[in-house]
């Protein structure tokens, strides 16, 4: 896959005609997905592009009102990459980009710099300054800029699957939902970086994991999770919150992988969501708080189907 990025001004043109899409793709959730499907099938020989932002246009247009992300800029390549896309463009999302017209995002962006000759979007397709580009002026703009357009109608799970929509279901602790509107399971990724080593002093290591600050959070609580790492796939139980039973007040993700002895400093981590146990709470004190773990740890095992050491 290659990676364009930065000012569309700079992007290097394909020589050969592509078949474009657009969108934030958030999540790359099963209506990308089927978008991503459709934009295949119509490309026949032509590669496929798919034009995203290098942050969420909402957090330009209203600093501080964007939504968290279920999939920050890293995990969102990867999983185009994943679906086989050819070139990747990361639009720079900036002030100059909120103000283009629609007419030039087609023109300069889509048809310009990326010698479009197919367009698929959604039926509820928007762009341009201000979002007042839609599917009837790409109609309008096709003999004249000389692409075609594909329309493809939201995929629907009770109701349409939307980022947003599983944006809810995640901070309100529904995973099963949620990773059925995904296409697989939610996931945290980032690096352990060293903590106080509370869990250690107790009898239960936890590794800490560095996520990117705009990732959504699940709902706080303790979830089984899988944590892939270096090749390695190992269950484990996570905690998402705010620790109260020392007293703290800052939001952490943390895990406990389960018969597992090893230094995980400085490693890369995917923690998968799978099935939530139970909401945080204060405890009384630590002897109270490390019986709870345990029995977290045993039925975290038995969500995940794992047996035991020992």
């Amino acid at each position: 896959m290659k990676l364009l990025s930065g000012p569309s001004r700079d992007w290097s043109r394909p020589a050969s005609g592509t078949a474009v899409t657009v969108g934030v793709f958030d999540g790359v959730h099963r209506g990308h997905q089927a978008l991503i499907d459709r934009l295949h099938a119509e490309a026949g020989s032509r590669q496929t592009a798919v034009v995203t932002f290098d942050q969420h246009p909402a957090s330009v247009v209203a600093p501080g009102a964007g939504p968290g992300l279920l999939t920050p800029p890293e995990h969102r390549l990867q999983l185009l990459d994943d679906l086989g896309i050819d070139i990747v463009a990361h639009l720079e999302f900036n002030a100059e980009t909120s103000r283009l017209l629609p007419e030039s995002f087609v023109a300069e962006v889509l048809v310009g710099a990326l010698n479009a000759q197919v367009i698929v979007a959604g039926t509820d397709f928007r762009f341009g300054m201000r979002g007042v580009g839609d599917v009837t002026l790409l109609r309008r703009l096709e003999a004249e800029l000389d692409f075609a357009t594909h329309l493809v109608d939201p995929l629907m799970d009770g109701d349409a699957v939307s980022s947003t929509r599983i944006r809810e279901r995640i901070a309100s602790g529904d995973l099963e939902t949620a990773a059925r509107l995904l296409g697989r399971h939610f996931s945290i990724r980032g690096r352990v970086v060293e903590g106080e080593g509370r869990g250690r002093s107790i009898g239960v290591p936890t590794a800490n994991i560095e996520h990117h600050s705009d990732q959504v959070l699940p709902l706080q609580g303790v979830y089984a999770v899988v944590a892939r790492f270096n090749a390695v796939e190992q269950p484990g139980v996570a905690n998402v919150g705010v620790r109260p039973t020392f007293g703290e007040t800052r939001m952490i993700v943390e895990v406990h992988l389960i018969d597992f002895d090893g230094d995980l400093y400085d490693v890369d981590i995917d923690l998968e969501f799978r099935h939530r146990i139970r909401s945080e709470r204060k405890f009384d004190g630590v002897e109270q708080l490390v019986a709870q773990i345990q029995s977290d740890i045993a039925e975290g095992a038995a969500l995940l189907g794992v047996e035991r050491a020992g």
